[in-house]
């Protein structure tokens, strides 16, 4: 292109050669600027995944570049001027392999990062002081070499070291939940969101949920002349303590409150009309349930009464009404009970339930100190000094399906679990296996635990029923008795069942004994009526139809 001559007079030429300059230094200083916003600094510590401690005297080096540092005592080093943006880094020190990962450094700040130098890790990133229980399904080595696990328990205080290099997770089952002291269990199965590469070194950082589950409860104490209201007012008292102090040591990530905003438990006296309706067990329910002084649907109702009996009549310390399906109503009695009753009823409403009804007595791999003196909180028989829930315990109450947690306690049929996480996404509850020996994908086996004092129970001898097979629908004719057998499901297993008439206004049900998996069914009008029965605590229905009635 051609140049062009543009005449100037004198005045136009000083008026250039006066603004010229400041239109340079001006440019000059935004270039400046903009340099400054787009580098920042990088803090690098290295942790030794075995002590959780600083490793001294690591290289860390910006790859590709001259940027470098040497970390100090505690295991930091700091680079200066670091263009801001994804940039890769390389970690290595002696006795430890090289650890290359990618940072993103943020502008004009002082950008923080943690490498567990070698050793994949787990780490609890808003509870770093905290006892932490990882439970992990991994995959380790590569083509022929490669295994899954499922279900690999791995403790510390912030973080757990993996102890292996765990590898990107397909074709296997990925999942992870974290057990910790002031939070709510996190579990997830989302596959896509674990870091695991082929290089070690990766750290799945989870943020826990800010607070525990509050698991509402309404205590109504039912008392009687020969146990005045002071003195069972004082048992319970000393119960819930026993409770708190359970859930707190095993990380069982909730707490027994009076609302799920975390308020204390409020125990209330019934009246002497209440008392009535209240009764000594769950022949009760229906009645319970109409009386709103006495039933909180988005509670579990616990009644302490002077005397609780179950099906057959005897007295017992407790019982939970799985068979009438109503787990959030709950019988204990001082008079029999021992420390750790409440809980115990409260393990079976949340989804301890089979085999054996939930009971661990002589199950393999809970604890004791010998074979007669159990440990576990739900052995069925023995008060404990010192009772545990095993960490596939803690799991099945969260996220199993048949736990109260995950089950309808609002009139908008949502659950307690839902209610307190609000805008997070769908809370997570699957299926779990039975016996306590089997795990599902996303349910450990009931019997996984971390190691602890004591001896593990031999094998249980037997096979322990899960369930029944299918029973009707029956016809029977009114007020002819009709006996029914539950078949036990697998075949041939130990075990018992009961049933229960869901509509007692169209047939009533009379168990044949103790232990017995043998009923009576008896139409009192014309119609069709539903019968719950259950197998060790796991429950199915069938239906009956009546005729023949006046």
């Amino acid at each position: 292109m051609p140049s062009v001559r543009v005449p100037c007079s004198a005045h136009d030429r000083a008026r250039i050669r006066r603004t010229l300059p400041a239109m340079l230094l001006a440019a000059l200083s935004a270039c400046a600027g903009n340099s400054a916003i787009e580098s920042g600094s990088l803090e690098v510590t290295v942790r030794d995944p075995a002590t959780g401690g600083g490793v001294p005297a690591a290289s860390v080096r910006l790859t590709g570049t001259s940027l470098a540092a040497i970390t100090n005592a505690a295991g930091i080093a700091v680079i200066s001027d670091v263009r801001a943006g994804a940039q890769p880094i390389r970690v290595q020190s002696v006795g430890f392999c090289v650890n290359d990962r990618t940072v993103r450094i943020a502008p004009a700040i002082r950008t923080k990062v943690t490498i567990w130098n070698c050793g994949d890790v787990v780490e609890v990133h808003n509870a770093p002081t905290e006892p932490a229980i990882a439970v992990l399904d991994l995959r380790i080595g590569s083509g022929p070499a490669s295994q899954c696990l499922a279900d690999e328990l791995r403790q510390g205080v912030g973080y757990m070291d993996v102890g292996m290099n765990a590898m990107p997770i397909t074709p296997c089952h990925g999942a992870v939940a974290l057990l910790t002291r002031n939070h709510a269990v996190y579990f997830s199965n989302d596959a896509s969101a674990l870091p695991w590469t082929a290089s070690p070194g990766d750290v799945l950082s989870v943020n826990v949920s800010p607070s525990l589950l509050h698991v509402p409860i309404r205590v109504t104490i039912s008392s009687h002349a020969s146990l005045p209201y002071a003195g069972v007012l004082q048992l319970t008292q000393d119960q819930l303590k026993m409770a708190g102090d359970i859930l707190s040591n095993d990380l069982a990530g909730f707490d027994l409150a009076g609302d799920e905003t975390g308020a204390p438990v409020v125990i209330r006296e019934a009246t002497a009309a209440q008392k009535g309706i209240i009764g000594t067990g769950c022949a009760n329910v229906a009645a319970i349930r109409a009386t709103p002084a006495l039933y909180s649907q988005g509670h579990l109702n616990i009644f302490v009464v002077e005397q609780a009996t179950d099906h057959y009549g005897n007295d017992i310390a407790g019982t939970s009404c799985l068979v009438e399906q109503a787990p959030d109503i709950i019988f204990v009695s001082p008079r029999v009970a021992k420390p750790h009753t409440l809980l115990h009823e409260v393990g079976h409403s949340l989804g301890l339930q089979r085999p054996m009804w939930g009971h661990t007595d002589g199950l393999e791999g809970f604890w004791g100190t010998n074979p007669s003196e159990p440990l576990n909180l739900m052995d069925s028989g023995r008060a404990l000094a010192i009772a545990y829930l095993s960490v596939g315990q803690v799991l099945r109450m969260t996220i199993a399906e048949e736990s109260w947690l995950n089950l309808p306690s609002a009139p908008n049929g949502s659950t307690v679990r839902q209610r307190q996480a609000p805008g997070s996404s769908e809370p997570l509850s699957v299926p779990c296996g039975c016996p306590a020996s089997e795990a599902t994908d996303d349910c450990a086996a009931l019997s996984r635990d971390i190691s602890r004092t004591g001896v593990k129970n031999e094998p249980t001898t037997g096979t322990l029923a899960c369930g029944t097979f299918p029973v009707g629908p029956l016809a029977v004719s009114c007020g002819a008795p009709t006996n029914v057998t539950a078949v036990l499901s697998p075949v041939g297993a130990l075990g018992s069942a009961r049933f229960v008439s869901l509509d007692p206004m169209v047939l009533t049900v009379t168990p044949s004994d103790n232990n017995s998996k043998m009923a009576s069914l008896t139409g009192v009008a014309n119609g069709t009526g539903r019968v719950s029965v259950w197998a060790d605590g796991s429950p199915s229905m069938f239906t009956v139809v009546v005729s023949g009635c006046p």
